[in-house]
């Protein structure tokens, strides 16, 4: 299949390039009130991943498009966006716009699947964060950032372990897409690191609901699709470099990255590393083994002709990360070491992988065809360390190698006047192996392949899209061990089948009001820990056991959602109910084995509802208030509650813009105020939490230094150095508190070559 797929690719790229010609485009760029020029509007072609910057006259030109239909964005700070699309013939196109002052930043662009839209007419709740809040962010960690959004939380072990959780769900029931292709770091525990960082990332974009329609198994809370950073505008090569300096960690976070964009080719480069020492809770009492450290290497290289553009990326990432244990407290060499210590003497984990994609989009006409293929080298170590008291040292260490080749391809076409179509197919092919001494699961391949098909229409005011999928997962497992012995693995050949569907849209009574609604179906093949695990979970005093009669999660969601928005104001309230057949949990028992309980993986159908309301006033320069209210309920269907479901909270922000000092220009504070209510709704094995209440504080400028700008932020989270347990902590059944005060200084620099 991978062959026959490679020749497609090879016959549209030679074909195509000696038929088509390449088109320019150019325009004007004007303040649609004043009519004035406007320079400095950022033209970007999603499609192509290629752009420019208007001149000080307004004038914009990108030449030699292929012959095909794009979609073009326009937008500048203080304007609304504008989208515009474009169907490229055998002449120049000519493409004047105006834009609207606003004083609230309009909604991203963003991409889902084949769709391009922007956030607040997407059927499905979409959250963005942006790189210039990356490179503003006081979180050590990428997850860290995103949980300061709307219906997204954190579950963490200390600081630098910490997964996504999008409306309750996390692990397999989300999924991770780094440009087109799906992740997969073996996230099936929750105490090993996300393993990816902010190096390299121009936008990251949170879908928040099922989308098995488009990106298949395992996508039944939502999605997190990292996207790489644009390109360069045409003719020019960029740089930019980014630090963070942590005071609660002694640690820093640093990348650099080089763009270049010549005449059809663009490149870009980047590295970046972090370092960290142990955390001190409000207390200011270190948390031993918190440690984390690591680099990540991306390279890009992006080519258009005359009939297809193709981006060819390599991705390297090697982090290791401490695993506290209750040994800890109490280990002398722990309670004696510095707090600038970086060992990893104790228990800790090892990730590294290696991501090589190719995505190639090929123009016939008014139709595309996208196909993109992957390959993934994923390593997991856990490593018990060399310290004697760690515990359960005599476990042996996991060791644990995934590979994952991966290919999505599809054809795009319009049907008739307003309407797309996309057809397509999906697949993976894994092959899961161990190399230690300790095994918890067996080596297995899997396999899976899909078809999809989903329609978009728009009727002026009112936006739909639907369309339906199959899927088919095998999963065959070896066997492995002793039979009738404690560490024996049965052999396993399981298939799942599923079909799935989605329907929505968005409808705009006006400019400043948008209603949207969506169905959606979702579902999850079991993974294999909850499949065929027969071992100790490390760093827990659990001994988990996996079934292999689990049943598929299917999920079935309704969301309903309103847009108000006008030029200084922006409402948004989102509602949604999940219903969950077959949702799969651990369960405890009575039963131990020494000092390990027994933990059963099973199964009970359950809903989560929740939803969040959010507003930003922004009614001039200097003053911009925002402020979100998310909140959540899940329950199975004997009425008790769902384990590790996280607490609701609000989220306000306070931001003033200052007057410029001499260098110093485009100055604010801002002050955030964190409120985490009380969570005592909770599971069998579970504890309440008290609810918290955390500022934050932050000073920001743009200093001028030899004609070169620094954008300089320094803030400090938990101003007030509170003694606080997220309940999401998985150090909170050891009473261990969270990160107290933390001074942060962030600098970002930005030149030219």
């Amino acid at each position: 299949m991978m062959k026959l797929y490679l020749t497609a690719a090879a016959v549209f790229l030679f074909a195509n390039i000696f038929l088509n010609a390449q088109i320019n485009i150019s325009g004007e760029i004007t303040d649609k009130k004043t009519n004035e020029k406007l320079e400095g509007v950022n033209i970007f072609i999603q499609e192509l991943q290629r752009g420019t910057i208007s001149d000080e006259n307004g004038f914009y030109e990108i030449k030699d498009l292929p012959s095909g239909s794009f979609t073009v964005q326009f937008n500048r700070i203080g304007y609304k966006t504008i989208i515009e699309k474009i169907s490229a013939g055998e002449n120049n196109i000519k493409l004047n716009v105006g834009l609207s002052p606003t004083n609230i930043e309009m909604q991203e662009v963003v991409v889902v699947g084949n769709s391009i839209s922007t956030q607040e007419k997407m059927p499905l709740k979409v959250e963005t964060l942006t790189k210039q809040n990356l490179q503003r962010s006081n979180s050590e960690t990428l997850v860290g950032a995103l949980s300061k959004l709307p219906g997204v939380w954190e579950l963490s072990n200390g600081v630098g372990i910490s997964k996504p959780v999008i409306r309750g769900m996390f692990g397999y029931r989300t999924a991770t897409i780094i440009d087109g292709i799906k992740f997969d770091n073996q996230q099936f525990q929750d105490e090993h690191g996300f393993g990816l960082d902010e190096v390299g990332i121009g936008k990251v974009e949170i879908i928040q609901g099922p989308a098995s329609l488009i990106y298949g198994s395992g996508v039944l809370g939502g999605v997190i699709n990292l996207i790489h950073d644009r390109n360069a505008p045409i003719g020019k090569t960029i740089g930019n470099y980014n630090l963070k300096i942590f005071s609660n960690t002694l640690g820093a976070n640093t990348a650099i990255g080089l763009e270049g964009t010549k005449n059809n080719f663009g490149w870009q480069l980047h590295l970046g590393g972090e370092s960290h020492a142990d955390y001190l809770n409000g207390d200011n009492n270190r948390v031993p083994n918190t440690r984390f450290t690591g680099g990540t290497a991306k390279g890009l290289l992006n080519y258009t002709t005359n009939s297809m553009s193709t981006d060819l990326e390599y991705i390297y990432s090697y982090h290791i990360y401490g695993v506290f244990e209750l040994a800890d407290l109490t280990n002398p060499k722990d309670q004696q070491e510095s707090h600038f210590e970086r060992g990893f003497d104790g228990p800790h984990h090892i990730i590294g992988f290696h991501i090589i994609s190719l995505q190639n989009l090929f123009f016939t006409g008014d139709s595309k065809i996208k196909l993109n293929l992957g390959f993934q080298n994923n390593h997991r170590q856990e490593i018990e360390g060399s310290d004697q008291n760690a515990s359960a040292s005599s476990i042996g260490e996991l060791d644990l190698l995934l590979n994952t080749f991966s290919f999505d391809a599809g054809w795009i076409t319009p049907l008739f006047s307003g309407a797309e179509l996309s057809i397509g197919t999906q697949g993976s092919f894994q092959n899961n192996k161990n190399d230690g001494t300790r095994i918890l699961i067996p080596d297995a391949n899997t396999n899976e392949l899909s078809l999809y098909s989903y329609i978009k229409k728009n009727f002026d005011k009112l936006d739909l899209e639907g369309g339906i999928r199959y899927d088919s997962k095998n999963v065959t497992a070896s066997e492995m061990g002793i039979k009738d012995s404690l560490s024996y693995f049965a052999p396993q050949n399981l298939s799942y089948h599923a079909f799935n569907g989605a329907a929505g849209g968005s409808y705009s009574l006006n400019e400043n009001i948008i209603f949207k609604i969506n169905f959606s179906t979702g579902f999850r093949a079991p993974d294999l820990a909850e499949l065929t695990s027969n071992g100790i979970h490390e760093g827990t005093t659990r001994y988990e056991i996996g079934s292999p009669n689990m049943s598929l999660e299917k999920n079935l969601q309704t969301d309903i959602g309103a847009v108000y928005q006008n030029s200084f104001l922006r409402f948004q309230a989102s509602y949604f109910y999940n219903n969950i057949n077959n949702y799969i949990y651990l369960q405890p028992s009575i039963q131990y084995l020494g000092i390990y309980q027994k933990y059963f993986f099973v199964q009970s159908d359950a809903s989560i509802q929740g939803g969040e309301v959010s507003i930003d006033l922004k009614p001039n320069e200097v003053f911009d208030f925002s402020c979100s209210y998310s909140f959540i309920e899940s329950k199975k269907t004997d009425g008790s509650y769902l384990p590790f479901m996280p607490a609701n909270k609000i989220v306000s922000k306070m931001n003033f813009g200052m007057p410029d000092w001499s260098a110093f220009d485009k100055n604010y504070f801002a002050v955030t105020m964190s409120n985490f209510f009380d969570q005592n709704k909770i599971a069998v094995g579970e504890t309440r939490t008290p609810g918290y209440t955390l500022f934050d504080a932050a000073l920001g400028s743009r200093i001028t230094i030899a004609d070169k700008y620094v954008d300089a932020t320094l803030s400090v989270t938990n101003l007030l150095g509170k003694d606080y347990i997220n309940h999401l902590s998985l150090l909170k059944p050891y009473g261990i508190y969270d990160m107290g005060r933390n001074i942060v200084l962030a600098l970002n620099y930005s030149f030219g070559l």
